[in-house]
């Protein structure tokens, strides 16, 4: 999220637009009032439209967020019992169920090279039955109770 720091203002009476600082706005603003400029857009450093509905909502609107790691089982016992799709919603069921919604989900890649050669030697193990695999992270959020 970027602050704005200019504005493209229109002369009410003359209908010519200007991109100014936000000091030369307070100058405007003080010299001639807000009568006789329209507010068209705010800028950023580098001209780019800033929505300001985003600067203007408040930091804090009370709410809780937590993160939720759904894990995934593989191997043999993973292809034939569970889906990821049915994991997601058994975990986002029960989450609902106490207040929390969903902002995102976020595939959980694992890269470390130690994590794969210990869920290969659990899966050998196992005799391909069973090991872990990567999950989901479930980004949840609910308004604080009062």
């Amino acid at each position: 999220m970027s602050e704005y720091s200019y504005i493209l203002i229109e002369n009410n009476s003359t209908g010519v637009k200007e991109k100014v600082s936000l000091q030369r706005w307070e100058d405007i603003l003080k010299y001639y009032g807000e009568d006789k400029y329209t507010i068209l857009s705010y800028l950023d450093e580098k001209g780019n439209d800033v929505d300001v509905e985003i600067l203007k909502r408040p930091i804090s609107d009370n709410k809780l967020n937590k993160v939720v790691n759904v894990t995934l089982t593989g191997g043999i016992i993973g292809l034939i019992g569970n889906s990821p799709q049915n994991s997601l919603n058994r975990q986002i069921s029960k989450e609902n169920a106490n207040g929390w919604k969903v902002i995102q989900i976020i595939p959980s890649e694992s890269g470390n090279i130690l994590l794969i050669i210990l869920r290969l030697l659990l899966l050998i193990c196992t005799l391909f039955f069973y090991t872990t695999a990567n999950g989901y992270y479930v980004i949840m959020e609910k308004k604080e109770e009062e």
